[in-house]
């Protein structure tokens, strides 16, 4: 499947609350601090680009239940792989690592994220009731950044369950 580029004309804006940007904790942006980030489009030549004003963003300090969960994923080496939407289902020690997430610090935002991921993972493997368990925990939170995708699976969901035997 070809892709059409999208051409942007001036003063025209895109803009997505889908997109996530996922960090090890040995990358930079996991220490606490000031930082600026800065998207940078290329066109499709890679020759061209455009770049973004530059965003200030703050990493605060974990604390609490929030940092000991960050120092449970400090345990394996592949923490951006555990929220970047690579396939879980050849990485038995990924899997088992989101669900130590969702029971053993339920409350943190980390938690919300490998429900997510959870839920994605079992309903590809058709396996409803166990997505829509991790679907169901984070569906009253209209602040996530993937509500709108949380929404759209448990309406499949639903169907699904609604369809005879």
């Amino acid at each position: 499947m070809e892709l059409t580029p999208k051409v942007y004309e001036p003063g025209e804006a895109y803009r997505s609350k889908q997109q996530l940007i996922t960090i090890s904790p040995s990358d930079v942006l996991s220490q606490p601090g000031e930082y600026r980030i800065q998207a940078v489009i290329h066109g499709t030549n890679w020759y061209e680009e455009v770049k973004s004003n530059l965003l200030p963003v703050r990493i605060a300090q974990a604390k609490g239940v929030d940092k000991q969960a960050f120092e449970y994923l400090k345990g394996t080496d592949s923490v951006s792989e555990l929220f970047a939407g690579f396939d879980l289902s050849e990485d038995p020690k990924a899997l088992g690592m989101l669900e130590g997430l969702t029971h053993n610090f339920r409350d943190t935002v980390y938690a919300e994220y490998a429900s997510f991921r959870l839920g994605e993972f079992y309903f590809a493997r058709k396996e409803y009731a166990k997505a829509n368990e991790h679907f169901d925990k984070v569906a009253k939170k209209s602040d996530f950044i993937y509500a709108a995708k949380v929404s759209e699976y448990l309406n499949k969901l639903k169907a699904q369950f609604a369809r005879p035997e």
